[in-house]
């Protein structure tokens, strides 16, 4: 059995994490649609993010709330394993109170929304509202991935997976303020 992991922001309450603020696109990039993971259109010409006033100075390689951003460092690592399934465009990160702009961050758009979980081998049971899952640990099957290396669980939009591959990859490089864990160790949150 292929090995799956989830990757998120590791949400810490740290004095010196950033904090995003307001987003400026000409493309309103809603979070809930964003997690349909479906083709935008029109497609982002410009993301500009202010960080809000109580912002720290800590930048971990993952924002996830209230879009996803990757460092240049995930992008590129990637980009390197020939992801295909996410698109890419520049942010423009403006720290009002150094007067400082970061365009080290990418939003990354990840395409389509996998229904793999395994439904036999993962800890499940009918949600309160009687038309959905809730689950703690789970595990994907890997015949229905598509031969993708990283995806969005269609049973749980929020949630981003990465094969084994990816997983290897992303550990070599240290990254800050990121959690990864096996699918198996999933405790309800992701974060």
């Amino acid at each position: 059995m292929a090995e799956y992991y989830f990757i998120n922001q590791k949400i810490v309450t740290l004095d010196n994490n950033i904090s995003l603020g307001t987003i400026d696109s000409n493309n309103e990039l809603e979070p809930i649609n964003l997690l349909k993971g479906k083709k935008l259109s029109p497609e982002p010409k410009y993301i500009n993010i202010e960080l809000s006033d109580n912002s720290g100075n800590f930048y971990p390689d993952i924002i996830s709330v209230p879009i996803t951003l990757y460092s240049d460092k995930i992008k590129n690592c990637l980009d390197e394993c020939e992801v295909n399934n996410i698109d890419y465009y520049p942010v423009k990160i403006l720290d009002k109170k150094t007067n400082s702009v970061n365009t080290k961050y990418w939003f990354a758009h990840i395409r389509g929304r996998i229904p793999c979980l395994d439904i036999e081998n993962s800890d499940t049971e009918i949600d309160i509202f009687g038309d959905g899952v809730d689950f703690k640990s789970f595990s994907i099957d890997e015949s229905k991935t598509r031969g993708l290396q990283i995806f969005r669980l269609d049973e749980l939009g929020r949630l981003v997976i990465i094969n084994q591959r990816i997983y290897s990859a992303l550990v070599a490089l240290r990254l800050k303020g990121v959690i990864m864990k096996n699918t198996r160790d999933y405790d309800g949150h992701g974060m």
